[in-house]
């Protein structure tokens, strides 16, 4: 036989459900310590209230309190804004982890970026405002891109180190500038196909343009 939790008019499936306020206030940063792959809109929602009372000194008050965070306002609000960051280009691997990330991220930029010096994050409602979704997706974006060239560099250098050592000390890859400098000047000359110049050419064209 299953028991149920019964609170005035509430009807809880377990006792597990079941969760004042007060316990949640004091539950709210020993879920935020936990790798971000185990988080959902709850953990998100209770970052937000820690991220909160750091930045003002002073709980946020919630909307209303249902006994279960996971139906609070709060919390929907959040599933929503995982929606909206779902993670499914920019170089990121659709994953609910990389969703959950892009979420603290854009948290992070409300509070510590945005809103430095305003006191003007007063609800959970505000990080849906589509004006500050915009922004911050083009920030986003321009992040990954540099994320992602980053990276490619760093893979071409070992590339390079691997597979054409002898001319290593002959070129110098720190952006995607001089990936398009060197492509110049190798179009700029006549190499053989035994030149590792040849190779390293070839990889590019394959990997990078």
């Amino acid at each position: 036989m299953e028991l149920k939790l019964y609170v005035g008019k509430q009807v809880f499936e377990s006792i597990e459900d079941y969760m004042t306020l007060e316990d949640f206030y004091q539950k709210c940063e020993e879920w935020t310590l936990k790798d971000k792959s185990s988080w959902n809109h709850v953990t998100l929602m209770a970052y937000f209230v820690c991220k909160y009372r750091k930045t003002y000194g002073v709980r946020y008050k919630m909307t209303r309190w249902k006994n279960n965070p996971a139906k609070s306002k709060e919390s929907l609000d959040m599933s929503r804004l995982m929606k909206q960051f779902k993670v499914f280009e920019n170089g990121w691997e659709d994953s609910n982890k990389n969703t959950i990330l892009k979420c603290y991220n854009y948290i992070n930029w409300i509070f510590d970026r945005k809103f430095k010096h305003q006191s003007k994050v007063n609800s959970t409602g505000l990080l849906l405002n589509h004006t500050l979704i915009n922004e911050f997706e083009k920030l986003f974006s321009k992040k990954m891109k540099e994320f992602n060239n980053k990276n490619i560099v760093l893979s071409l250098n070992k590339w390079i180190a691997e597979n054409v050592s002898e001319i290593s000390d002959d070129y110098e890859f720190n952006d995607l500038n001089d990936v398009g400098i060197f492509i110049n000047y190798y179009n700029a000359n006549n190499f053989g196909k035994e030149d590792q110049e040849t190779m390293l050419f070839a990889y590019i064209k394959e990997n990078i343009q």
